[in-house]
């Protein structure tokens, strides 16, 4: 007989069953059977502490919280309080993974407010790891990031923000942003001698999006370099590091990289 929506208290009172296994089960049933009642079950799951590990201290591994983000994401717009709590779970988790889906459904169902308070995450002092999932989440979510988000991103944070922030901060600029304000920003990073490579990833984005804009932007950097061309969709062989020497420096080089180049299956 299939299980009614939304499922019987008995049922749902599983998320505090004693055996992971069971509650991995509820988290599975859950995910298929979607119900605004089901909130109560989903947050207490979400807090599950279950690791496949137990290095106290260092990285863990929540699955069974992972996995619960799911059916969250499946009720649609999330109550201020429910977002206020998941944020906190999102900050305080040792699970990177876990912290990197919850902000990603904070950016896309926790409203305008949630998306001022990942940038702000992003852009100031604190933990480079959860600035960068911040950041990442942005631009994972850039269809739903409002204009006003992206209208905070100056040329002032490109230049000075780590370069695992300033990256993503581009990206969804010339994602997102007045084609105006990309070219100011370009044409400031255009004269940094450190920081100049990050063009590249406007241009990547650029090429599809307004390619005159694009092709403005390539004539910043060194006329016919290699790289520019790659960007702009060319095959140009082997991509190696050294291609980018003159364009940047390791820390930003690394960025454009770990971003553009593509990956290996």
């Amino acid at each position: 007989m299939p299980l009614p929506s939304p499922l019987p208290g008995n049922l749902l009172d599983l998320a505090k069953a004693k055996g992971s296994p069971v509650r991995r089960a509820l988290v599975e049933i859950l995910d298929v059977k979607p119900h605004p009642a089901h909130l109560p079950a989903l947050m207490q799951l979400i807090n599950d502490g279950w690791s496949r590990n137990g290095f106290y201290g260092g990285e863990e591994d929540y699955p069974i919280a992972q996995a619960a983000v799911s059916p969250l994401a499946k009720l649609g717009r999330l109550e201020a309080e429910t977002a206020e709590q998941l944020y906190r779970v999102a900050i305080e988790s040792r699970d990177s993974e876990l912290r990197d889906k919850l902000f990603v459904l904070l950016v896309r169902e926790g409203g305008s407010n949630l998306q001022e308070r990942l940038f702000d995450l992003a852009v100031n002092p604190g933990r480079l790891t959860v600035r960068r999932a911040a950041a990442s989440a942005l631009l994972r979510g850039l269809d739903h990031v409002t204009w006003q988000v992206v209208a905070r991103i100056t040329p002032q944070f490109l230049e000075t923000r780590v370069e695992a922030i300033a990256s993503r901060l581009l990206l969804l600029l010339a994602s997102k942003g007045e084609l105006d304000a990309v070219v100011m920003a370009a044409a400031t990073l255009a004269v940094n001698a450190k920081r100049r490579v990050l063009l590249l990833l406007a241009i990547r984005v650029l090429r599809d999006r307004d390619r005159p804009t694009a092709e403005r932007i390539a004539g910043m950097l060194p006329k016919s370099h290699v790289t520019v061309a790659w960007a702009l969709g060319s095959d140009i062989g082997e991509v190696k590091a050294q291609l980018f020497e003159d364009l940047g420096d390791p820390l930003s080089i690394e960025q454009v990289l770990d971003i553009m180049k593509p990956k290996k299956t």
